[in-house]
């Protein structure tokens, strides 16, 4: 059975599944839901198959990237190195980062001090990329126009 087949069946019996959960949550109807919440197993059935449907998904992306990049080490190195720089990025991103300001946060939002600094993180590695994708762009067209 080839990968094709084998991912074409996964595919279809999650589909299957999903209906299966689905036609159960129209027969079921909104105010059993609600009077319920995920105490019926209704919504907290599609929130497993979510999960489930999440990890193979990651599952099945790491192989196939796996698999690529080991059968192409040009390639490899490429991705090695994308993802160094990404590394590279994010801690730069860290470094810079500050968690100081977590006490202006309502005390029930569980907020702390490294949740504050991951956070900045994340907005100051989303800053960087978005200088160097313009910065690229830029680059590219006025190459292009000198030419």
């Amino acid at each position: 059975m080839g990968i094709l087949k084998l991912t074409n069946y996964i595919k279809i019996a999650l589909m299957a599944i999903t209906m299966i959960f689905f036609v159960w949550l129209l027969v079921k109807g909104d105010e059993a839901i609600i009077a319920n919440g995920l105490k019926d197993g209704l919504v907290g059935s599609f929130l497993g198959l979510s999960y489930v449907v999440l990890i193979v998904a990651v599952v099945v992306t790491l192989a196939f990237a796996l698999a690529q990049m080991f059968g192409n080490l040009q390639a490899a190195r490429k991705t090695l190195i994308g993802l160094g720089v990404l590394a590279v990025l994010l801690v730069i991103a860290y470094a810079i980062s500050s968690g100081a300001d977590y006490v202006n946060y309502p005390a029930d939002f569980n907020i702390t001090e490294q949740t504050s600094r991951l956070s900045s993180m994340g907005l100051n590695a989303m800053y960087f990329s978005l200088v160097a994708a313009v910065g690229a762009v830029v680059y590219a067209e006025v190459m292009k126009l000198l030419k």
